[in-house]
């Protein structure tokens, strides 16, 4: 379908159609719990929250704050833009601390909590979660490198993808396969120049697997990996997207009102966007 393109005139007047303060635009619906749990922890404005369906339509958004055209707030995924210093200084403009919002639902605190839940196991070891994180990085460091410098190659290639089963030993497994990875990276470097990789690899030193890597690729490793925590649970658990995605929207949400978790910063991000749209 076609993205709407509306005028600022238009995109100005929104808010009093929604007997709101501001419009926050987003990317699409799975964001709106996201940052609807953010801004509903900032009273001193109404928001209303409505998804464009892609990116490239909140990036014209981003421009419009930035030039003034419109009021309005826009949050979207980061994606890899930081490393392009492509980042929006306006405090209009929003963007998750991570790849997307799947990065910042899944930390050790939630992956414990959801294993301890759907496998019905409270015993469940905050180590086993940490291993799973380990052998993210052990196994896709190289791959993560790559997909970052096929981002910044002016002909960009599928690394990564959406989704983690094409490096998995099997389909519904959690455990990446050495020799498809080796695969991928081999194929990928075909068609990267080394100067972009090396570039990619400086910018990644010290960065975690969890917080950069594509959100859909990681929730999609980490669906998988609940479930085998279930089965040695021995709990046969059928764990969907949405209801791994429900879950961890509410962990996060209450890990907003904690003063000083990281999650936290978002509300207070939300209410610098609040007081530069009410000055």
């Amino acid at each position: 379908m076609p993205e709407l393109i509306y005028s600022n005139e238009a995109l100005n007047v929104k808010n009093s159609f929604y007997r709101s303060d501001v419009i926050v635009y987003v990317e699409g619906h799975d964001d709106l719990m996201f940052w609807h749990e953010i801004f509903v922890r900032v009273p001193e404005i109404r928001v209303e929250i409505e998804p464009l369906g892609s990116c490239s339509a909140v990036d014209d958004v981003v421009t419009r704050i930035e030039s003034g055209e419109i009021d309005a707030i826009a949050a979207r995924d980061s994606d890899y833009l930081k490393f392009k210093g492509a980042l929006s200084s306006s405090p209009r403009v929003l963007y998750t601390d991570g790849y997307s919002i799947e990065n910042s639902l899944i930390s050790d605190e939630s992956m414990l909590a959801a294993a301890r839940t759907f496998a019905r196991n409270p015993q469940i070891a905050l180590t086993v979660i940490k291993e799973w994180i380990l052998h993210l990085e052990d196994s896709l460091r190289d791959l993560l490198t790559l997909d970052l410098a096929s981002y910044l190659n002016p002909n960009p290639i599928v690394v990564l993808g959406e989704n983690s089963a094409r490096f998995t030993t099997r389909g519904a497994s959690h455990t990446f396969c050495s020799r498809k990875c080796a695969d991928g990276i081999a194929a990928a470097n075909l068609h990267l120049p080394a100067q972009k990789v090396a570039q990619a690899q400086a910018l990644l030193t010290g960065v975690s697997i969890t917080s950069t890597i594509r959100g859909h690729f990681l929730l999609s490793n980490a669906q998988k990996f609940l479930s085998s925590i279930c089965k040695e649970s021995g709990k046969s658990v059928s764990l969907s997207y949405d209801s791994l995605y429900s879950y961890l929207i509410l962990f996060f949400s209450k890990r907003l009102d904690v003063a000083g978790s990281k999650e936290r910063s978002y509300v207070l991000k939300a209410k610098g966007a609040a007081t530069s749209i009410a000055a």
